[in-house]
């Protein structure tokens, strides 16, 4: 349905990338399973790895509204191109320009539709924007619909569980709760004084252990414990 719609709103509206994420059935409001049309397929993991904390927008997800903005309502452009999300995610992909679609239904977030458009070209407009506008409550209602029925499939397993099921080392299942807690990279080779690369071959072996390819498949098999 995702693949689909991105396909045929390329037809009403002009943009160079987009992406479109859900939100994770337990509750805890983590952006899993992502469809993406036009970008890279490295996209996942380096947002989620290394960008989700510096993206300046995230707080928007949690207030479980329907939202329709441009990146550029957030911050000025001239202030917006000098952020580290900006020079580290739009940069590298040749955009400037952003348009997001957030979805929630009664203060729960349930994803956020993203399109993008390449520097040089002109930013997204109130003719944009309105094609979102007639569109959100069909798709508000599609998402809580596909919430309810994945919340209610099959039970997510707990960290200490995942040690035993999968023998996981000690420092493996320290590496997986900070997984868990949506902290890029970077903070978490500061909390274990690791290096970056230590941190992947650990992870390399988390993924290989518990049968995943990414930190979304584990949002999905693992629950979070406060």
């Amino acid at each position: 349905m995702r693949e689909l719609l991105m396909e045929q709103l390329h037809i009403l509206m002009d943009y160079d990338s987009a992406d479109f994420w859900l939100s994770s059935p337990d509750g805890l409001n983590k952006l899993v399973e992502p469809v993406f049309h036009n970008e890279s397929p490295n996209i996942e993991d380096i947002y989620m790895d290394n960008l989700y904390a510096l993206d300046y927008a995230k707080g928007l997800l949690l207030s479980g509204k329907n939202m329709i903005y441009r990146e550029s309502d957030m911050i000025p452009d001239d202030q917006r191109v000098n952020t580290e999300f900006y020079k580290k995610y739009f940069e590298p992909a040749g955009w400037h320009h952003g348009l997001n679609l957030i979805l929630g239904y009664r203060q729960k977030f349930l994803g956020v539709l993203a399109f993008y458009r390449d520097k040089g070209k002109p930013n997204f407009q109130y003719e944009d924007t309105f094609i979102l506008e007639m569109l959100k409550d069909h798709l508000e209602y599609r998402l809580h619909k596909n919430w309810i029925e994945e919340s209610h499939g099959e039970e997510k397993i707990g960290v200490a569980e995942c040690t035993r099921r999968y023998g996981l080392t000690r420092r493996e299942e320290t590496i997986l709760e900070h997984l868990l807690q949506s902290e890029d990279n970077d903070v978490i080779c500061k909390q274990l004084f690791i290096t970056n690369n230590t941190l992947k071959k650990h992870i390399l072996n988390l993924y290989q252990k518990m049968e995943v390819s990414s930190r979304m498949q584990l949002f999905k098999k693992v629950k979070e414990e406060r």
